[in-house]
């Protein structure tokens, strides 16, 4: 596909062309995306993290509340 558009593109383009063929010679798949609710876990663990740092949650009590709070995101999928 590359080749049968390239002559019709501007230098730029062709330039652009050849360095994604070069690349792609080098690169592996792209990684499989994130499960559902990784991003809003990754809130819980920060604001978890924030509470124990400032003293107002136990460390073991944040950990039982991130397993908690973790399970429940994902069931919601």
């Amino acid at each position: 596909m590359r080749n049968l558009i390239a002559p019709e593109l501007g230098e730029l383009d062709r330039e652009s062309i050849t360095y994604i063929t070069l690349v792609a010679e080098r690169v592996g798949p792209l990684p499989a995306p994130p499960p559902n609710g990784a991003g809003e876990v990754a809130q819980t663990l920060r604001r978890i993290n924030e509470e124990v740092g400032f003293g107002r949650l136990a460390p073991a009590a944040a950990g039982k509340q991130l397993v908690d709070e973790a399970k429940s995101i994902v069931a919601r999928g």
